[in-house]
């Protein structure tokens, strides 16, 4: 789908959507490469992160080397249909991340995300699946809440 398609993520349900399907994929990736990466694949986690922090104004450059670290973690899970899955909901990342840092109500939301994706980082380089999990589910669903996203629903189905 692309992004100036009338079916672009530009209503709340759409973006709700897109972060429910992340944390199905991404939170499951995170635990995965907490346990099965690599020493390569560690270091192309590591490179991305430290490119983000390079690029603290969130400027093109920063979202890319966001979407790079998650697709980097998805590449450390070993399976080959998250990171194709990450890959291809790419361009939706890409809408979400600058959504989320311009619409953000927190002062200081490049810090925040930096040390969210730090926690992240941490507990896959640790090898503790549990604190990747949990990292990973903070993150998600911190993003979520600074665009007025909440991803506990109970009984509720977005609309089409």
């Amino acid at each position: 789908m692309r992004l100036d398609h009338p079916e672009s993520l530009t209503v709340n349900d759409r973006h709700r959507a897109l972060f429910e399907l992340r944390e199905t994929l991404e939170v499951k990736s995170a635990e995965l490469a907490a346990d099965l990466r690599s020493d390569d694949e560690m270091q192309a986690i590591e490179e991305a992160f430290d490119e983000m922090v390079r690029t603290m104004d969130w400027g093109k450059s920063g979202v890319e080397y966001d979407i790079a670290f998650h697709r980097a973690v998805a590449a450390g899970s070993g399976n080959v249909f998250i990171l194709e899955t990450v890959t291809f909901i790419a361009e939706h990342l890409r809408e979400s991340i600058e959504l989320t840092r311009t619409n953000s109500t927190e002062a200081n939301v490049n810090q925040v995300t930096i040390a969210e994706h730090r926690a992240i980082l941490e507990a896959i380089r640790a090898r503790d699946k549990a604190a990747a999990r949990q990292a990973m589910t903070r993150h998600l669903t911190n993003a979520a809440n600074r665009i007025g996203i909440s991803l506990a629903r109970t009984g509720e189905r977005a609309s089409k």
